[in-house]
């Protein structure tokens, strides 16, 4: 049985790139480098995937038409860890893997020539779209945490999350783990172990649960998301392989006290170990917060998410004459820019009909922050012209920093 390379593709060792699984072990932090690299691979499939071949038929469309997934893996396979692990804090680990597009290439000619009657390109279309191939390369990064964080916030401001308390999210996050290992323990139960015992039955043994469960709970995380309707997602990085052998290392410690739970050598071993690696489910769990532990919603007119204006910054310039003063036509200027910049914040839209400008008429906490922002936003140029010519003040605002002050006061309300 095959799993689907979408979802299976994660899976893929990280001995088969640049660093060997000598050197990982190597590195005492290698769970997490391990779960860092294939969180990149995940993502380097993912975006590879998506990539146009033509205006209707992506490279993931191409390789499903033609069957090529053990090809389409084997060439990422050969992705080149970029630089090294990074260490971005004492708990988080990020990989950058890169493959050239040639080799991306290759494999699409493969798969045509193995399947000739379901490649949807004609040989000609295929030459030119290799050739394009060839010219590029293709960088995904991942990353992972240690031992689930349950610190950890969203990372861009959002309403809905804003009005969770600590330790509301807390619990929902430790929630979502806990379903990611209740979900693949549920998954192996049914594997049978002997003729007379199973996964589960195994499982019923106090030791062997609790060193599964145990590995599971402690392994680095490679994802986890805060979604809008209020629960959050958690994935664990947990291989079949490495769970499998947690596994029958303890059913091996119990084979005394426990005789029918192990199989009888290493043909049987091998046939475990075959159901294990295709019904293990993917470590991913979801929780949702407590609806009671939610704060009352802020009565500002907030969107529920960063508006598109977040990412945008603002950039405005003002002139004035330039006297015998350079200094005083600058500041007349800055005077002027600073004023362009006010209208401008003043007209961002909020929710609904609302505008930053029409809500902080009624709220003097959004009062002092325009005023704030407007004053405090830095001029990143000044022009100075001659005696009789214009002087230009260019001035800059963080609006993802605006957005997220916003975000405090509503919360504070």
């Amino acid at each position: 049985m095959k799993l689907g390379w979408f979802i299976s593709g994660w899976f893929l060792a990280v001995a088969s790139l640049l660093f060997s699984a000598a050197a990982l072990a190597q590195d005492p932090e290698r769970p997490q480098v391990a779960a860092a690299t294939a969180s990149a691979m995940s993502n380097l499939r993912s975006g590879v995937g998506h990539e146009m071949l033509t205006r209707r038929l992506s490279i993931a469309e191409f390789v499903r038409l033609t069957g090529g997934s053990d090809e389409f893996l084997k060439a990422l396979e050969h992705a080149e860890v970029v630089g090294g692990p990074r260490w971005l804090d004492s708990q988080t680990c990020q990989v950058q893997l890169e493959v050239g597009g040639a080799r991306l290439g290759r494999a699409l000619v493969a798969m045509a020539a193995a399947n000739p009657r379901a490649c949807p390109l004609s040989s000609d279309i295929l030459v030119q779209v290799t050739a394009a191939l060839s010219a590029r390369k293709f960088e995904a990064t991942g990353s992972s945490t240690g031992a689930l964080d349950l610190e950890l916030h969203p990372h861009h401001p959002d309403l809905f999350w804003t009005s969770v308390p600590d330790d509301a999210r807390v619990k929902a996050i430790t929630a979502a783990r806990d379903d990611a290992v209740a979900k693949v323990v549920d998954s192996l139960r049914g594997i049978v172990l002997t003729e007379h015992a199973q996964v589960t039955d195994a499982l019923a043994v106090p030791e062997i649960n609790k060193a599964l469960v145990e590995w599971l709970v402690c392994r680095p995380v490679t994802r986890v998301i805060f979604h809008r309707d209020m629960e959050v997602e958690v994935m664990l990085a947990a291989a079949p392989d490495d769970a499998y052998n947690i596994f029958r290392g303890s059913v091996t410690a119990m084979a005394a006290a426990r005789p029918e739970l192990a199989p009888a050598g290493e043909q049987a071993w091998g046939r475990v170990h075959r159901d294990w690696v295709t019904q293990m489910a993917l470590p991913l769990g979801r929780a949702a917060v407590v609806a009671q532990a939610i704060k009352p919603p802020s009565t500002l007119p907030l969107p529920s998410r960063a508006p598109v204006w977040a990412d945008i910054p603002l950039a405005v310039k003002a002139t004035a004459v330039c006297g015998r003063s350079k200094l005083q036509s600058a500041r007349q200027a800055e005077a002027a820019a600073r004023d362009v910049l006010r209208q401008q914040v003043e007209a961002l839209p909020l929710a609904g009909d609302a505008t930053f400008g029409s809500a902080a008429q009624n709220d003097q906490n959004l009062r002092d922050l325009l005023t704030r922002f407007v004053a405090e936003a830095p001029i990143v140029r000044t022009d100075y012209g001659a005696e009789g010519a214009l002087t230009t003040v260019r001035i800059t605002l963080d609006t993802h920093a605006l957005w997220e002050a916003v975000i405090v006061a509503g919360a504070a309300k």
